[in-house]
């Protein structure tokens, strides 16, 4: 039987959804972060779309080490759904049958479920106009990097002046 209510969110999206910065919940695990090396298994545009989507996650400080597994669901998801759209572009929307009339290429059901894969994938990273509108990210080199800096800039004393 399925759980009830909303499904749990990892505590980095609870924390850009409600702007506050607390600890990890006490019964969430800590998770350690480090260099994110893609899977052996990836093939050459899976590894690709890894090295691009990574550093995005991780400037936005939503990747650890647990999701790397997800990741390469997606990064692969992406791969099929490149290669199946280069076959319906090669050969066209539409085969032949053996009674001399046509049908949809199966590779346009590959992109479909590849596409919805995909997407619920990138929910769950948000990394979607909807799932990310919750988000509170911090502006790109938004102040001070130091703690006495970031600490004087929100109590509006010192930090950066502007021009007089």
């Amino acid at each position: 039987m399925a759980k009830r209510g909303r499904k749990p969110q990892p505590p980095e999206i609870k924390i850009l959804k409600s702007g506050r910065r607390a600890g990890p919940a006490p019964d969430e695990p800590v998770i350690l972060d480090g260099p994110f090396l893609p899977p052996d298994h990836l093939d050459e545009e899976a590894r690709a779309e890894w090295g691009r989507f990574v550093p995005v996650l991780q400037r936005a400080g939503l990747l650890a080490r647990i999701d790397l597994n997800s990741l390469a669901l997606y990064c692969e998801a992406f791969s099929l759904c490149r290669k199946a759209t280069a076959t319906i572009q090669a050969e066209g929307m539409f085969i032949k049958t053996a009674r001399g009339g046509h049908q949809a290429h199966p590779a346009l059901k590959i992109i479909r479920d590849a596409e919805t894969r995909m997407i619920r994938l990138l929910i769950e990273f948000g990394c979607t106009p909807a799932s990310r509108a919750s988000l509170r990210l911090p502006p790109p080199d938004s102040g001070p990097n130091d703690e006495l800096g970031r600490f004087l800039a929100r109590k509006g004393r010192g930090g950066p002046k502007g021009p007089a």
